[in-house]
């Protein structure tokens, strides 16, 4: 399972992948769980809204401005030295 943070069109949305391709909603879907951050910080089940985006319409991640899980770290970990310098393309959960 591979969850990904994204915007298209001035819209967020939240994508996932179990091996059968990319499926997503945007927050103008319906049936549209939240965003990442917004999933992560209420400890939302990530696997079980992964499932569930899998019965989501296909999208092309070609078409989508791929975003950080979490754009704004945590206060604990905020002075850790940025690496998004460092990571070239989509950063996904496995």
């Amino acid at each position: 399972m591979r969850i990904i943070h994204f915007e298209t069109g001035g819209v967020l949305g939240i994508g996932a992948d179990e091996g059968s391709g990319w499926h997503g909603l945007t927050q103008r879907d319906g049936g549209f769980p939240g965003t990442l951050p917004e999933l992560i910080a209420k400890g939302a089940n990530l696997l079980l809204v992964g499932r569930d985006l899998g019965r989501s319409p296909a999208i092309d991640l070609n078409a989508l401005r791929l975003l950080p899980p979490v754009p704004t770290p945590l206060t604990k970990i905020s002075t850790l030295p940025s690496v998004s310098s460092q990571i070239s393309g989509p950063v996904v959960f496995s």
